[in-house]
């Protein structure tokens, strides 16, 4: 059995998550209706510290969880190995030592009965025959001594002999005992083994415990930062939608402002429109006008032109073009594949006004794409677009030499 300690298992590499590539600046920046990712596709790495650390804390308990494993393995492997190799050996010096204990006893009983025996038959022997001889009377005193003397010499030649299996027997004894002793010695290296592996599962016992403890804390500790990235998550979830509240609160009111600054105007330029066209007594007629400049036809827009309000009925307008002045715009107007009437939009573009022209207005967006799909191919070279207009925004009537 092998009595080495078990191979400690490998720390594995934690590998860190890669550093996202930056941002390009130029890049279009996704709407917030952007649709997520669907599933298979790839997602980018999170750079929160928080998500970055669960995701290594949860690394190292799968870690601890597979070492702690291997120690439940290989301690179970070595308990059954020593337990059978106990039992075994056991077995095998209680046999043997039985075996060996009831052979010497069996021999020593024998022996001790043969001895008894044989001396009892000598020792009548003898008497028989000393007393025959004292009874005969017809043999010499010196005769007699041989005899006995002889019987003396038989009796201590199997009395030597007795005594040489004697001590036959008590070689073989210590032989025995030496044996048992080995067998002892061998039983108490086991028991000693067995102490070293008891030690040795308690020491273990002890590690499961401290790994079982850090287990259970690194658990905590992983549900307090997810408890603390659901809290930041939450908290700016809740900052974005109160910012937006006030952005969207902060718009309104500017859009009112706006709206009364337009009303205003309006009104001024209609009070302004009034007191031109009146004729008045105490002005004289002039002879004759000055022709206006090119500064004036290209830059101002007509006053007496009529207007259209867009309202929510029709606020999809389908833009074809736009020109910073409005020579080049009525030049525009003048081609035949235009509708009778289109519109234009007064705006500001790089801090100069941007006139653009409207071709139609529609009630729903498939309405205005199905309206761009019959465009003629000169105007479809334009990348026209469609465009959502906000309710009240005023629309300048341009009339077309297009088909009536």
């Amino acid at each position: 059995m092998n009595g080495d300690n078990p191979n400690q298992p490998e720390s594995q590499d934690r590998k860190k998550p890669a550093d996202p590539a930056p941002a390009d600046p130029d890049a279009p920046q996704p709407t917030p209706t952007e649709q997520p990712p669907r599933s298979g596709e790839p997602v980018a790495a999170s750079t929160d510290p928080a998500e970055t650390r669960l995701a290594e804390l949860s690394r190292e308990l799968a870690a601890h969880r597979e070492q702690l494993r291997d120690y439940e393995k290989e301690l179970v492997n070595r308990i059954a190995d020593v337990d059978d190799d106990r039992r075994i050996t056991a077995s095998q010096l209680k046999k043997a030592w039985q075996s060996q204990r009831a052979e010497i006893e069996g021999r020593l009983r024998r022996q001790i009965r043969i001895t008894i025996i044989s001396t009892s038959l000598l020792a009548v022997l003898g008497g028989i025959a000393l007393l025959l001889l004292y009874r005969a009377g017809g043999f010499e005193p010196d005769t007699r001594a041989d005899d006995i003397a002889g019987i003396e010499q038989a009796l201590r030649r199997e009395l030597s002999r007795i005594e040489a299996k004697e001590a036959g027997m008590q070689k073989r004894l210590a032989q025995l005992s030496a044996r048992e002793e080995r067998m002892q010695e061998q039983l108490a290296q086991l028991n000693t083994r067995e102490q070293r592996l008891r030690d040795e599962l308690t020491r273990v016992t002890a590690e499961v415990e401290k790994i079982s403890s850090s287990l259970t804390q690194l658990a905590a500790e992983q549900q307090r930062i997810v408890e603390v990235v659901l809290a930041d998550k939450r908290a700016s979830r809740e900052n974005v939608g109160s910012e937006l509240a006030d952005n969207l609160e902060q718009l309104k009111t500017q859009y009112r402002q706006l709206q009364q600054e337009i009303e205003a105007l309006r009104q001024a330029r209609e009070a302004a429109m009034a007191i031109v066209t009146t004729p008045g007594p105490t002005l004289p007629t002039p002879s004759a006008e000055p022709e206006p400049g090119e500064d004036a036809v290209d830059g101002a827009p007509d006053s007496m032109a009529q207007r259209i309000i867009v309202n929510d009925a029709r606020p999809y307008a389908l833009q074809l073009i736009g020109f910073f002045n409005l020579r080049s715009l009525r030049d525009f107007a003048a081609r035949q594949d235009l509708p009778a009437q289109v519109y234009y939009l007064e705006e500001i573009y790089q801090e100069r006004p941007w006139y653009v022209v409207i071709h139609s207005l529609h009630d729903s967006n498939a309405s205005a794409m199905a309206e761009l799909s019959r465009l003629s191919p000169e105007l479809a070279g334009l990348s026209p677009w469609v465009r959502r207009l906000q309710a009240g925004t005023e629309l300048e009537i341009l009339g077309t030499d297009g088909p009536r």
